[in-house]
């Protein structure tokens, strides 16, 4: 298979998270038949379908086979809801919250300069959240970003009402994802 083709076909793995949890099952079971039998592109299946979707089939000692669910169930990576509520789809807010307040302290800051600190950024949030009120914006989101997650919004939405195919809405969202 071609390089940029299999990137293409890689990046459908992702665009999994965008489908309703109930859909999953269903795309991976069609999203597998899309890879070829090369021995590389199956240990890459097999890690995916073991540790995000289906999990691992278990033989104990003198009983049925069972599956072991997934490290990572769907139901924890799914983000069609988020997008469509327009919510974060990731904890980037909370991490770059957590990098600026180790920028601003010490490895080991005394208990009254750690409060202090605590202060200072709460009344900086408190500031923020009267702005927000009072309908300014705090943060401008670039444009081209913004028609970015437009975009990814739109696919959701009209893959939620329509009856659109599913390998087709994931090379929809596997186009707008870049790594």
């Amino acid at each position: 298979m071609e390089d940029q083709n299999f990137n293409l076909l890689c990046r459908h793995l992702p665009a999994l998270a965008f489908l309703p949890v109930s859909k999953v099952n269903e795309s991976w079971k069609l999203l597998k038949t899309e890879f070829s039998n090369d021995e590389r592109e199956q240990k890459l299946i097999d890690y995916f379908e073991t540790t995000y979707v289906i999990g691992k089939s278990v033989r104990l000692r003198g009983r049925n086979p069972q599956v072991k669910p997934p490290l990572y169930p769907p139901e924890i990576w799914s983000v069609a809801q988020r997008v469509e509520y327009e919510l974060p789809r990731t904890t980037n807010i909370t991490e770059s919250w957590h990098s600026r307040l180790n920028r601003l302290i010490s490895k080991h800051p005394g208990t009254y300069k750690f409060i202090t600190l605590l202060q200072k950024m709460q009344n900086e949030n408190e500031s923020l959240i009267e702005q927000f009120i009072q309908g300014r914006i705090a943060k401008k989101i670039k444009v081209s970003r913004q028609q970015h997650e437009d975009r990814i919004k739109n696919l959701v939405l009209r893959f939620k009402n329509s009856n659109q195919n599913n390998i087709e809405f994931l090379r929809g969202i596997a186009y707008n994802l870049n790594f």
